[in-house]
């Protein structure tokens, strides 16, 4: 795929489909067909998210499936009262990610991942469970919005990169990247 497209790097979907799916009967889809998209891989963007907190829960959060009508119609009302993007929370307050990325904060010693209905991240995965965060302190648990005022610093994680985090609502993150690589949290 990245020859046809003349690329060395790429972002590459796969999505699996059934052409003959047939609304009437769910029951016989047999996802037989397959969709590959290439697109460049995009630089990581450095600039610090402001984030505004939107109640939402994922719609089978344990599937990535190309719903994504409300998740971008989240990013899109956070945009239009001037924010970047959306962070997600449940009834109770409780952070769990992005609209196309994952949540984690820093305490100054200690990373921590919320853990809620949410897509497990790819990404998030790979980054906590890798043989330099074996030697780094971690946590994982739910984080009630109320409580990031305990954070130095909070980053969205993807495939494209870390961002630091500025802001969610009025809980400003002032040391971002700085502190982790002063702690050397990744490593």
């Amino acid at each position: 795929a990245l020859d046809a497209e003349g690329l060395i790097d790429a972002s590459v979907r796969v999505t699996c489909y059934d052409a003959d799916f047939d609304f009437a009967r769910p029951l016989e889809a047999r996802g037989k067909d397959l969709l590959v998209s290439v697109t460049p891989a995009r630089a990581p963007a450095s600039t610090p998210l402001r984030l505004k907190s939107t109640r939402f829960t994922r719609q089978n959060p344990e599937i990535k499936h190309c719903g994504m009508f409300s998740q971008f119609m989240a990013r899109r009302s956070a945009q239009s009262l001037g924010y970047d993007d959306a962070i997600f929370v449940d009834a109770a307050m409780n952070i769990s990610e992005g609209p196309t990325w994952s949540f984690v904060c820093f305490d100054g010693d200690t990373l921590f991942w919320p853990v809620t209905l949410s897509l497990d991240s790819v990404t998030a995965q790979l980054i906590s469970t890798s043989e330099v965060m074996e030697r780094k302190k971690q946590e994982f648990g739910t984080l009630a919005l109320p409580e990031l005022g305990a954070y130095l610093g909070a980053f969205a994680i993807n495939s494209s990169g870390i961002r630091p985090i500025a802001l969610i609502d009025s809980y400003p993150f002032d040391e971002g990247l700085e502190a982790l690589e002063a702690a050397d949290a990744w490593g």
